[in-house]
């Protein structure tokens, strides 16, 4: 696998740290810089990249595709049921429910993640506006 392909991704997720893309949107922002660019290649460097842990995959409950993120540290993630935008939480609730439940069971958690769904706050102010604008307040 050419390196090229895992710097350009590292890079792509650094110059934008809350984006949560799936490989698909990732290939697609690649392809008009690396003619020639195969989606199979970005996804082995996907695969590469989150078994080094450059960076992170994870999917969300209500979706198919992995999504990635530079951030590699869990964390908990907001879904806007609107707009569908992934946002992160950073808030460290994971550790405290992590211990919580290795304390319960005597399990080992290797990693958690959260996920809240709702409305995001753009959605919401847009919402709001549109209400305001068709009562004619």
């Amino acid at each position: 696998m050419k390196r090229g392909v895992k710097n350009q991704i590292v890079k792509l997720l650094k110059e934008r740290p809350g984006w949560h893309p799936t490989a698909r949107i990732i290939y697609e922002h690649l392809k008009g810089k690396m003619p020639g660019l195969a989606f199979s290649s970005v996804y082995r460097a996907l695969l590469a990249l989150s078994s080094e842990k450059k960076i992170r995959g994870f999917t969300l409950d209500s979706e198919d595709e992995k999504r990635y993120e530079i951030y590699t540290k869990s964390h908990p993630h907001f879904k806007c049921t609107e707009c569908g935008r992934v946002y992160d939480i950073d808030i460290d609730i994971n550790l405290a429910f992590k211990e919580l439940v290795e304390v319960h069971t005597g399990h080992i958690v290797k990693d958690v993640h959260i996920t809240y769904f709702g409305i995001c706050n753009e959605c919401l102010r847009k919402k709001v506006k549109k209400i305001v604008k068709d009562n004619d307040v």
